[in-house]
């Protein structure tokens, strides 16, 4: 029974990544993270005799993943069937030739937003050189509640969707020019949030290249999902070295590789989050601040700062999951979605299967009614990074930058209207 249910969930996980990608949706992101990360080593473990958890929660695991996507496919179907525009009009459609100088002004804001949050970090450090994953978290500690580097954070996603313009564009240079630019954060900070805007652009014009998905397709797609899963254990390995210069001296591509796979086989980061779930399942979410839905409260008061809510804006739930495992006072951990889902509403979270329904729909609107072809672009890549980080369990964490996100383009597009052509701008070339 426990490998026949993890078998359905999993059957049941792929039609609707099938469905949303068929939609050209950038919540195909949030299921595809969901698969690699819980559909695939879900069902794997529940072929394992002797696991750490046993075959009831790993088929309360299966159970409550299955009644949530239940939920979530009955409402987004019911609205796919009565919404005559989202059913005839693909969300974001691949147009070539598009000239648009605002991507000029998202260029020059992704240098800006790269060069404040790093120059700072690295003056910290002495040099890019030494540079480290521990000097950074040592840095961002001494930064105040509100800086600089918050507003230029959510500037930096929102511009990174530039990179996937111009791949659409078939700008060689200056897409080149923005990999090598996110590529070179990424170095220096070790944040594997921060390469998701490169992985999710060359993927998200794949699925905006092929309408349907053919055997070359998927066989192109799961190698891709392989590289992005090994490029960001790869990431968690490079921190091990500490400095930069300590990486160049001490680099061995033996032992390099070594630690990565070792990364993978102890079931840490990306691939074993599940295990928190499966753990908060045990203990019915007998754990402070659990089963209070938290994180949609934060979610709700979003653009509202904790510190000035009086209290009515709750505490991080990363941290009170965190908390609950045993980690250190401050450290936070996220259990994919479906642990978060349960670890705010217990068993009553399958619901949120129809909220998820609804929050995809509301920001497929958003990029519908979009009149300028690289805002779409823009918006799109931004949901995709953001659904990638929501189906890892950090759920608000993805949030912030999707509303921050959103509401920035629609304040700086109306500005560029005010500015270009008396207020009359149709988003090409030919009419500045």
């Amino acid at each position: 029974m426990n490998i026949l249910l993890g078998l359905i969930q999993l059957l049941l996980m792929i039609y609707i990544t099938i469905f949303e990608y068929q939609r050209k949706s950038p919540v195909v992101f949030l299921w595809a993270t969901l698969l690699l990360m819980f559909g695939f080593t879900h069902l794997i473990t529940a072929g394992i005799s002797e696991y750490d958890y046993s075959s009831r929660i790993q088929m309360e695991a299966s159970g409550f993943a299955i009644l949530f996507m239940f939920f979530y496919l009955f409402l987004r179907y019911l609205k796919y069937l009565t919404n005559q525009k989202v059913r005839n009009e693909e969300i974001l459609v691949l147009k070539q030739n598009h000239a648009c100088l605002m991507d000029r002004f998202f260029l020059v804001i992704l240098i800006i937003s790269i060069f404040i949050r790093l120059y700072s970090y690295i003056k910290y450090a002495g040099g890019f050189l030494l540079t480290s994953w521990s000097l950074g978290r040592e840095y961002s500690a001494t930064l105040d509640y509100f800086n600089v580097n918050q507003i230029f954070g959510i500037l930096f996603y929102l511009s990174s969707g530039i990179l996937l313009y111009y791949l659409i564009q078939r700008n060689k240079l200056l897409g080149l020019l923005c990999a090598v630019l996110l590529t070179f954060q990424v170095l220096i900070t070790r944040n594997r949030v921060e390469v998701l805007p490169l992985l999710v652009s060359f993927i998200s014009l794949l699925i905006l290249k092929h309408r349907k998905l053919k055997i070359k397709e998927v066989l192109i797609f799961s190698f891709m999902g392989f590289i992005c899963i090994f490029l960001i254990y790869a990431l968690r390995a490079f921190r091990y070295y500490g400095s930069i210069d300590n990486f160049i001296n001490s680099f061995t591509f033996s032992s390099f590789y070594e630690r990565t796979i070792n990364l993978f086989r102890n079931e840490g980061g990306e691939l074993g989050l599940r295990r928190e779930f499966y753990y908060f399942l045990q203990n019915r979410n007998q754990f402070t601040n659990f089963g209070k839905g938290h994180t949609y409260f934060r979610m709700l008061l979003v653009f509202i700062p904790t510190k000035w809510s009086f209290g009515l804006k709750p505490p991080d739930f990363a941290i009170s999951m965190g908390v609950a495992i045993g980690m250190e006072s401050g450290g936070s951990t996220h259990p994919t979605l479906f642990g978060d889902c349960y670890a705010n509403l217990g068993w009553w979270g399958v619901l949120l299967g129809a909220f998820w329904a609804l929050f995809v729909g509301f920001f497929d609107s958003v990029i519908l009614k979009q009149k300028l072809y690289i805002n779409k672009v823009l918006l799109f890549s931004l949901y995709a990074v953001s659904f990638v980080i929501m189906g890892r369990g950090a759920v608000y964490n993805g949030f912030v930058p999707m509303a921050y996100g959103t509401v920035f383009l629609m304040i700086g597009y109306r500005i560029f209207l005010l500015l270009t052509a008396g207020g009359r701008f149709d988003g090409t070339t030919s009419s500045l």
